[in-house]
């Protein structure tokens, strides 16, 4: 029993934190894109060009990273889904970088709307079934537990469940804060973009790195 609980603690729960960590660096690199399109000034491009590779770097390492933490053969292969997804979206992502520097701006935000944005919702399903996997795995270590030490167990899988919960918050507060903001943005440039410069824009109060988008 006190094997397993340390399983749980040792391995689990690290995975399912850097999991978290995982999904909230891939959302963080969709809206540097997204900022990186809405930057209408040339001189400002290479500070956007910057804070891009500086997302992407992130998440290299992020992903790097759990290669330490992965102990199955399964978790191993859904780790190779998420990093094919990463480097898809990677791949595309660096043709609407250069569009986007070229100023090129009705351009690149048709080919993140087209293709780019569909390689993003890829990614966070790899990473969604990869955290859901790790959960029903911390579970089922947790239950496997002698049922003479109920109480044991049941606490096993209140950490399990806990620690699960937790990641998948981070994941969609990251989701609420970024996915539905920078779409309604994205359709706002899009408007303004077809001459329709009297469009309000929204979230320009807000201080996070979406008001600085908006405000863009």
């Amino acid at each position: 029993i006190q094997e397993r609980i340390v399983q749980i603690d040792q391995r689990t729960v690290p995975q399912l934190t850097q999991i978290a960590l995982i999904s909230r660096a891939g959302m963080d690199a969709r809206l540097s894109m997204a900022k990186h399109i809405l930057t209408v000034r040339e001189a400002n491009i290479p500070a956007a060009d910057q804070a891009l590779a500086d997302r992407v770097a992130a998440m290299d390492s992020l992903l790097d990273d759990f290669r330490k933490l992965a102990g199955t053969d399964r978790q191993h292969a859904l780790l190779a889904d998420c990093k094919s997804a990463w480097e898809s979206w990677k791949a595309e992502a660096e043709g609407v970088r250069r569009l986007s520097s070229a100023m090129d701006k009705a351009a690149a935000n048709e080919r993140m709307e087209s293709r780019l944005n569909p390689r993003g919702e890829a990614l966070q399903n790899a990473i969604k079934a990869f955290r859901d996997f790790t959960i029903a795995e911390g579970k089922s270590s947790a239950t496997s537990a002698t049922e003479s030490a109920e109480n044991t167990r049941f606490l096993a899988i209140v950490i399990v469940i806990v620690a699960g919960l937790l990641g998948t918050v981070v994941a969609l507060l990251s989701a609420l804060r970024v996915g539905r903001p920078v779409a309604v943005l994205t359709s706002a440039m899009t408007e303004m973009a077809g001459g329709d410069l009297n469009r309000s824009v929204p979230y320009t109060e807000r201080p996070d790195e979406v008001g600085e988008i908006a405000r863009a």
